[in-house]
């Protein structure tokens, strides 16, 4: 199936804001209380979970499992976007509650390797570094 014009306007468009976004510099642990930065995190996930989409329906899906915790519907880095994506744009959705820690996690941020949360046994964390 090929790309119409359409839809190759609106994965340049993605691409550019993603871009725009990532270059204006909001996510650094100094901007993680600034007003815009939720916003700036939901338009980066709708950008993205938008190119996922388009990148399975034209070409293949991007399935790569490198840091994705595997649970329910979440058995790639594209379900990941999309769970993450549908949380941050459903504030009633039920993607917000964490099973292991029985807490409701909203636009809760770490940067680098860290725990967020530990309660009891279970814990919300990275092993990344920056």
């Amino acid at each position: 199936m090929g790309i119409d014009h359409l839809t190759r306007q609106e994965i340049r468009s993605d691409i550019e804001r993603i871009r725009a976004v990532l270059d204006f510099g909001i996510f650094t642990p100094e901007n993680s209380g600034h007003p815009l930065f939720p916003c700036a995190l939901t338009e980066l996930l709708v950008r993205l979970r938008d190119l996922l989409a388009k990148s399975e329906k034209f070409a293949k899906r991007v399935s790569f499992q490198d840091d994705v915790t595997i649970k329910g519907k979440v058995n790639d880095v594209t379900g990941l976007v999309a769970f993450v994506r549908d949380a941050l744009c459903h504030v009633d959705s039920d993607k917000h509650t964490h099973d292991e820690v029985q807490a409701r996690i909203s636009f809760n941020v770490i940067f680098g390797k860290g725990r967020l949360i530990q309660l009891g046994s279970a814990s919300i964390e990275s092993a990344i570094r920056r």
